[in-house]
């Protein structure tokens, strides 16, 4: 676009160009024409063509300024009008009844008119890029510089340009290099300069016309003064008529850009009529697809707005069904702070929402374990749910601490909220179970003495039972054996069973005593595999126990304890083995070596521990049924399939035996393929506890 522009402007500039030669030649022509001799006729039709000019050019260099607020066309514009000033004077000089006038007077009245008009057409196109240059270097304010250097400049030109023509007019002419009149080097040497000057401000005097065209038209101009009038004589020589000629051609030379410039703004009228007529058009088809994008707005607001309200209404349901539950109720963020409680919460740990919104669930309950010692945090049910993204059940041997120092028991189940497969949050209910626990208390303080008194008649009967199986009150029939060894049977597994529940009552109730001896673990399983071989029998199951006392050493253990729990999970692998093929428990103790480098999956704190492991080939444990495995009277769905007998309190007291001695219990499982179970202790053996009694099978 701007090369085309470009490409215009020089085919207008190559027209002018030629209009002037043109113009030129046809005034020179006019010239020899009248070959001078109505010289007075010619003068009075130059100097009114130079008024009306001027007066144009000076017009549209006003309107220009106005349209543009361009500083430079206020000074062109300042240096036409003047000059039309000055030259009406001088045109006034040449009417008839001026002309009767002393020709001294009349010729001093022209020069002076003229070199005046010269002068000041000059310095105030000068002006045009001075003033602004000194206002904005000096920061003046641009009233005051015009005012000041209009003012000063009009008085410099106008009272000494007088002087100089009454003294050009009374003394003779003095010729320096052929030039007769040096003083027509002022203006000559200012309009050069002024030209200079435009043609120095980047591309403008070039890309407006009306500007090139002055700018063209000021070195007429200063033609016309150097070359021209400077050798002038007279005001009818030939030398100041072609100086009047030159400067008409100048004239022309302005009004060509006066019309290119009128020109190029109607066709730039026309231009931006139809761009404005296209963006009108452009403008509508925005408006109605604008009208259309507001009422789709307006109607996706009014959608939006019923869904906030159906989401307020769901979420004050949600509300309201959470504040009426019993139960706890904390949902907390990604990092674990609590977002919402319900007042049931509130009242439980005796708190206010203002302490608890924005803090974190782990700080404000503090979860401490049956032996009273601090849950570290990424043990706790929160802190698990948010990292491992599945739902945790907590056991019910763990209390929390209110903020007052008090206890309470409590049972917490806790889901962690998913959103774009990405955990965002959990949700806890927590079930304060201080009244279960205390009439769970008096069951176990119930159990303990029934035990306790149904232990007694029992052990009587099995005495007498075994005197009768024995033949020490006669010999029984074969028939009569066999229905004594049935209840003998019976008999032993209900003193199992009263001693379990005894076992379970002790622990539970923190009487249980852990008296830790230095003895050698091999032994006591070896004596274990021996007490089970009678029930091994009865299987197809083979029991393998490598001998590796010289690895194990010597542990401080409580020998009851240790066999007991040996003694339960041998029981349940030869229980729970195909009774139909043959399989084989593998029972395994080893020394391991739990470093920063080499962690453990179970084992947390680093050290040596030693590795008891029991593995059968059984039916194996489901996977609902592992959550719950080791809690108290649990049996899964295929061991009561595969063994009908059964309490479920082995692996129960198993649990609760290790725990309380300081050593971790874990498993393996697949289900129809068998389980692994492992019991570990520190390298140096149990904890010793104080307690009333012992294991009730040992008393």
């Amino acid at each position: 676009m701007r090369s085309r522009d470009t490409h215009k402007h020089s085919l207008w500039y190559i027209f002018g160009l030629l209009l002037t030669a043109a113009a030129s030649l046809g005034l020179l022509a006019t010239v020899q024409i009248f070959q001078f001799t109505t010289a007075g006729k010619l003068l009075f039709v130059l100097y009114g063509l130079d008024i009306g000019f001027s007066l144009c050019i000076g017009g549209f260099a006003l309107l220009q300024y106005f349209s543009k607020k361009s500083l430079y066309m206020r000074f062109v514009a300042w240096a036409f009008f003047s000059a039309t000033i000055l030259r009406t004077i001088a045109f006034i000089g040449m009417r008839p009844w001026v002309v009767n006038l002393d020709p001294a007077v009349i010729e001093s009245w022209l020069r002076w008119a003229w070199f005046s008009s010269a002068n000041a057409f000059a310095f105030l196109l000068l002006l045009s890029w001075v003033v602004p240059y000194i206002t904005q270097r000096f920061k003046l304010s641009s009233f005051f510089g015009l005012v000041v250097l209009s003012t000063s400049v009009y008085l410099s030109i106008l009272i000494p340009t007088a002087s100089v023509a009454l003294f050009d007019l009374h003394f003779p002419h003095s010729v320096w290099l052929g030039f007769t009149n040096l003083w027509e080097f002022i203006p000559g040497v200012v309009l050069l300069i002024t030209a200079v000057s435009f043609m120095r401000k980047d591309h403008e005097w070039r890309d407006e016309p009306f500007f090139f065209w002055i700018t063209v038209s000021v070195v007429l101009l200063a033609f016309s003064h150097i070359f021209f009038m400077s050798r002038s004589v007279a005001l009818s020589d030939n030398s100041y008529t072609i100086a009047l000629l030159v400067k008409e051609v100048a004239n022309i030379v302005g009004m060509l850009g006066v019309v290119v410039s009128m020109w190029q703004i109607l066709k730039n009228t026309e231009r931006n009529q139809d761009a404005l007529v296209s963006k009108n058009a452009t403008l509508s088809a925005i408006e109605a697809e604008l009208n259309e994008a507001l009422e789709k707005t307006k109607s996706q607001k009014r959608e939006i707005q019923q869904q906030l309200n159906e989401i307020a209404k769901a979420h004050a349901q949600d509300e309201a069904m959470l504040n009426s539950i019993g139960d706890g109720v904390v949902v907390t963020d990604d990092r674990g702070r609590v977002i919402f409680a319900n007042p049931a919460l509130y009242s439980l740990l005796r708190l206010t929402p203002q302490q608890m919104l924005g803090k974190a669930i782990v700080k404000i309950m503090p979860m401490l374990d049956a032996h009273g010692h601090l849950v570290p945090e990424r043990r706790r049910p929160f802190t698990r749910a948010l990292e491992s993204g599945k739902q945790i059940h907590s056991l019910t041997g763990y209390s929390y601490q209110r903020t007052d120092g008090t206890l309470f028991p409590a049972s917490i189940t806790t889901t962690p909220i998913h959103m774009q497969d990405r955990v965002i949050g959990a949700i806890g209910i927590i079930r304060d179970i201080t009244h279960e626990k205390a009439i769970d208390e008096e069951k176990s303080s119930f159990v303990s003495v029934a035990s306790h008194q149904l232990r007694t008649p029992l052990t009587s009967i099995n005495w007498y039972l075994e005197m009768l199986l024995s033949g020490e009150t006669g010999t029984l029939k074969h028939q009569q054996k066999e229905y004594i060894e049935e209840v003998h049977r019976s008999s032993r597994r209900l003193v199992g069973l009263v001693d379990d529940l005894l076992n379970v009552s002790r622990i539970e109730s923190g009487k249980l005593s852990i008296r830790p001896e230095k003895i050698h673990p091999v032994q006591i399983i070896t004596d274990a595999i021996k007490e089970v071989q009678p029930l091994l029998n009865t299987s197809q199951a083979h029991i393998t126990f490598s001998n590796t006392s010289r690895s194990i050493p010597q542990m401080f253990l409580d020998p009851n304890l240790f066999h007991e729990l040996i003694h339960n999970l041998l029981t349940n692998a030869i229980r729970y083995s195909p009774h139909d093929t043959a399989s084989i428990i593998t029972v395994n103790a080893r020394v391991i070596d739990v470093t920063k480098k080499q962690r453990h999956e179970h084992l947390k704190k680093s050290g040596k521990y030693v590795v008891f492991s029991i593995e059968d080939q059984g039916i194996g444990i489901p996977e609902e049924a592992r959550p719950q495995l080791f809690q108290k009277l649990f049996r899964a769905d295929n061991a009561m399939h595969a063994v009908a007998e059964g309490t479920g309190l082995g692996l129960y007291l198993v649990k609760m035996i290790v725990d309380q001695s300081g050593g971790t219990i874990w498993y393996t499982t697949e289900e129809k393929k068998g389980t692994t179970f492992f019991v570990a202790f520190p390298e140096k053996g149990m904890t010793m506890k104080k307690g009333e009694k012992g294991l009730a099978q040992y008393e």
